[in-house]
């Protein structure tokens, strides 16, 4: 009855507690002791019943191993747990043992079964089918869980096998290791890192986790640094570089491409990692990093991080609206100051990037980014990342064939909220002659700001002449410009949206750049700080790698 009692509280206790989940087992291999009643069900009480009929079992040696071995299999496993949270880990977990437990409860089980319907007098040919019916079930179910599970375990041990080529890559591995007696490995997965195990590696940086998928340098500097051993070798199998995929990490993303690779087939690369230094909290060195990470494209701070760290530079990293960032000695920045606290974002087209096609045809091609399509329609639209309503944008244009009946038009979008509200500064071509117009879409509703086809300018159009368009926006004063002369302004009700380009019924136009000037929003340190700072005895070193 007292083991009855725990079971029972077991399941209370697992019932009305709201700190375990099922997903820890399958992490730690680690099960709680009162979560064994419920994962083994009635069948466990059954089990604990069998208890009542020791008299009658005892003199049976085969029950007696059945019964001696479910608490040998519950205390293996819970030794093998403690091992592997106290001391070293085994390779081997409590989950395991449970399998075993359960085959054993399966066989006992049904013994208060077979009491029941000795003790039923009745005997009625219904009852003693479904008892027997059920112990079967019992019974089976116990071996068929063994069964299917042992089959999962060799299929998966098949698809785990160590093929020839890693082989390859381990020994080749092994023997770098044999030589370079401080270097030490850094794997994506854990089924790499038990692979790397065969190559005897004086240490193998652990969880892996920690540095492949940090989106910053700074964490997985310190693990390439890890207990100031020489350098890492980088060992990636074929999987891992899909585990890698679509990671938004400085690993996979920044730091693998510029490796040195030391060994490679078909499963296995290696590569050969640059002894780092990694950040610290105080030294004389400072990297300034940009707050606002729109002033300049995270990859090209990121080359600052690689001269400092493999330079075996002691420095710290702020970010550049610290108060304290300008306190040491030496300042690198990694980027050129914006002016005003402006940020000017150049995007120089010539490849895919974060622009978002609402409409129209647009290919990234090496000379540009191309619009035009033979259809009717007069706004096809291409939108930036950049949200704003103060900027200034220019880009350059080249008509190069144009739908000759009829009006064509390129334009600069602005306060775009949705396909059907929006504005644009419109450049519009009709019989090889040149009009500027600003357009405004309320709820579908085009509307322009002079009777089309809009203002007429001294400009002409010829196939591949080139328009330098400058559009810009503070308050509610809006100008155009074109080739530096400014032929459009007037007020407007502007409201802050999205920016991007356009075009309508040419066949081909090509945007060279798309460069906007606006205010910063997190307000990063004005430049006239870092002016201040170098007069008053500091040293500045401005690595911008764009």
């Amino acid at each position: 009855m007292i083991l009855v009692f725990f079971y029972l509280l077991g399941l209370l206790r697992w019932f009305f507690g709201d700190d375990t989940q099922s997903a820890s087992f399958v992490e730690t291999g680690v099960i709680p002791w009162f979560t064994y009643p419920l994962m083994l069900g009635i069948l466990g009480l059954l089990a604990l019943l069998t208890i009542r009929y020791l008299g009658d079992i005892l003199p049976n040696s085969a029950v007696v191993l059945l019964l001696i071995s479910i608490p040998f299999f519950f205390l293996v496993g819970r030794t093998i747990s403690y091992v592997d949270l106290h001391f070293i880990l085994t390779g081997f977990w409590e989950k395991r043992m449970f399998l075993y437990i359960f085959v054993f409860v399966s066989v006992l089980a049904p013994i208060p079964l077979v009491k029941l319907i000795q003790a039923n007098r009745s005997r009625k040919v219904f009852t003693i089918v479904g008892l027997s019916v059920f112990i079967s079930l019992i019974v089976v179910s116990g071996f068929s869980s063994l069964a299917l599970q042992s089959e999962f375990w060799f299929l998966h041990s098949r698809l785990s096998l160590i093929n020839d080529e890693v082989i390859q890559g381990v020994d080749f591995l092994k023997k770098i290791l044999q030589q370079e007696t401080h270097a030490f490995t850094i794997t994506p997965s854990s089924s790499s890192y038990y692979i790397a195990d065969f190559a005897v590696p004086p240490y193998q940086f652990w969880p892996p986790q920690i540095s492949v998928f940090s989106k910053y340098p700074d964490i997985s500097l310190l693990s390439l640094n890890s207990y100031h051993l020489t350098h890492a070798y980088i060992f990636m199998r074929a999987n891992d570089f899909n585990i890698l995929r679509g990671q938004e990490s400085w690993f996979g993303g920044h730091l693998l491409p510029l490796l040195p690779v030391v060994f490679s087939n078909n499963n296995v690369t290696i590569y050969n990692a640059t002894h780092v230094t990694y950040p610290n909290s105080n030294s004389e060195t400072t990297l300034v990093i940009p707050s606002d990470p729109t002033i300049v494209p995270e990859d090209s701070w990121f080359y600052a991080y690689d001269v400092i760290s493999q330079g075996n530079l002691n420095y710290t990293v702020k970010y550049d609206n610290d108060h304290t960032a300008l306190k040491s000695k030496n300042v690198i920045l990694s980027f050129d100051p914006p002016k005003g606290n402006t940020r000017d974002i150049y995007y120089k087209f010539g490849h895919p990037n974060s622009w978002r096609i609402i409409s129209g045809s647009w290919k990234f091609l090496e000379d540009g980014l191309h619009g035009g399509d033979l259809s009717s329609g007069v706004s096809k639209i291409i939108l930036s990342p950049i949200s704003s309503k103060n900027f200034t944008i220019n880009t350059l244009l080249r008509i190069h064939d144009i739908s000759p009946n009829a009006g064509n038009y390129a334009s600069i979008t602005y306060s775009w909220i949705n396909p059907a509200n929006y504005k644009a500064a419109e450049v519009a071509i009709w019989k090889e002659k040149v009009y500027v117009s600003f357009i405004t879409a309320n709820e579908g509703e085009l509307s322009r700001d002079t009777p089309w086809p809009g203002t007429l300018t001294n400009l002409s159009w010829k196939p591949d002449t080139v328009f330098n368009m400058t559009f810009s926006t503070k308050g509610n004063l809006v100008e155009l410009a074109v080739n530096d002369t400014r032929l459009l302004h007037e007020n407007q009700n502007s409201n802050s949206g999205y920016v991007g380009l356009g075009y309508g019924r040419i066949r081909d136009v090509v945007f060279d750049h798309f460069q906007i000037t606006h205010p910063a929003p997190l307000n990063p340190r004005d430049s006239s700080d870092y002016i201040s700072y170098v007069k008053s005895g500091g040293n500045i070193l401005v690595e911008n790698f764009l």
